[in-house]
């Protein structure tokens, strides 16, 4: 029983791609065949397998008193369709495995993508805020600008307005002081016409004068 079984191992192990190194374990990691054909063949053909599987040279036939016979049937213990059902079992769970790999690095080589992809729109997101927070800015920048420029030019405007005030004022109040002098100037004149006047008169009598 326990030969036939690591014949059929050993010759399906081209279908798996892999190959056996010394502790009867395929290279690819895919299946230990030491842990799962040892409950099945007992310790003489599990000492047998390791022989067979350490050296690609190594002499196939059994070693002395081991109590291997390839003429008798007796150690085989299972049927045609029993060893057929494990042969496909085996190739099930190595399929399995091989699938769930695959998945495995396609959900590997998708979230890798996912997370370059978000970091890409985060690193998008963060040059958006802080342009929008710039021209929030400069805004906020102008308009003050513009704020000042029209309290400036209020204020200008508000001077001139007073400034032109103040000269019409002081130009009344100098065009009124003109009136007034030459009012007195013309009374003054007047006065000196009436004393020349009557000092260097020959009439009788006298004129009162009142200004």
């Amino acid at each position: 029983m326990g030969l036939l079984i690591i014949w059929i191992l050993w010759n399906n192990l081209s279908e798996y791609g892999g190959t056996v190194n010394s502790g009867g374990v395929l290279r690819n990691g895919i299946l230990s065949l030491n842990e799962w054909v040892k409950p099945l063949i007992g310790t003489q053909s599990h000492a047998y397998l390791n022989l067979l599987c350490g050296h690609g040279g190594a002499d196939p036939r059994p070693p002395v008193g081991s109590g291997f016979d390839f003429g008798k049937r007796r150690d085989i213990e299972f049927s045609q369709p029993q060893i057929r059902w494990k042969r496909k079992s085996l190739t099930e769970y190595c399929k399995e495995l091989e699938e769930g790999r695959q998945i495995w690095l396609l959900h590997k080589k998708e979230a890798t993508w996912r997370l370059t992809r978000l970091e890409q729109q985060l690193e998008s997101e963060k040059a958006r805020k802080r342009r929008e927070k710039m021209e929030e800015i400069e805004a906020k920048i102008r308009s003050l600008r513009e704020e000042e420029m029209a309290f400036m030019s209020r204020i200008e405007g508000e001077y001139r307005e007073q400034q032109i005030s103040l000269q019409r004022d002081a130009e009344a109040k100098e065009m009124k002081l003109m009136e007034a002098w030459c009012s007195k100037h013309v009374k003054l004149a007047r006065l000196v016409e009436q004393i020349g006047s009557r000092h260097g008169g020959t009439g009788a009598g006298s004129k009162d004068f009142h200004l």
